[in-house]
């Protein structure tokens, strides 16, 4: 299959691209082309500025793809241009949400608590909040995308070696300070 990884150089992105190649697949990514790759040849590249719809009309202008991974969606307005740029080029979409829609729950979080098809789109916003933001752009491309569309929502992302967020080695710390807690 033709597959486009936006943002597949860094975290769980490049592993992404790692286990699409494994499995014979042809990868494009899409990046700002800040990060570089040890892919090699093995991929093609193609630079973007996510935030900008005509940058990515260029980019994608001839282009089809079986599945596009979306990593870098951060808000409705970068739906949107995904929406308008992808019309008709592609099968499916799956883009990376968060467990962060469902907002901070005491309780058992289940789909329901989040109807993103009646929750209100807002395009005029300045800036978003991480989980208003994924809010909002999940609710964008279930209410407008004429491509099937799959949310994945993850909860937290953490990595073995490759982690430059430091997340791995926070929970790991965290739990070795709570044994000599006790």
């Amino acid at each position: 299959m033709e597959i486009l990884v936006m943002g597949g150089t860094k975290f769980f992105g490049r592993r992404l691209v790692e286990l699409l190649l494994e499995d014979g697949h042809n990868v494009t990514i899409a990046t700002r082309g800040q990060t570089s790759d040890d892919f090699g040849e093995k991929v093609k590249r193609i630079k973007i500025d996510r935030t900008d719809q005509s940058s990515m009309k260029r980019a994608f202008a001839d282009q089809y793809f079986d599945v596009v991974y979306d990593q870098i969606c951060f808000n409705p307005r970068e739906a949107k241009i995904a929406v308008e740029t992808f019309s008709n080029r592609i099968k499916r979409y799956v883009f990376t949400s968060s467990m962060a829609v469902y907002g901070h729950k005491e309780t058992e979080i289940v789909e329901r608590d989040f109807i993103l098809e009646d929750y209100k789109v807002n395009l005029d916003a300045d800036d978003y909040a991480y989980d208003e933001g994924k809010r909002q752009a999940e609710a964008y491309f279930f209410q407008h995308a004429a491509f099937p569309v799959v949310a994945v929502r993850v909860a937290m992302v953490v990595s073995g070696n490759d982690d430059f967020t430091g997340r791995f080695d926070f929970y790991v710390g965290h739990v070795a300070n709570i044994g000599t807690a006790f």
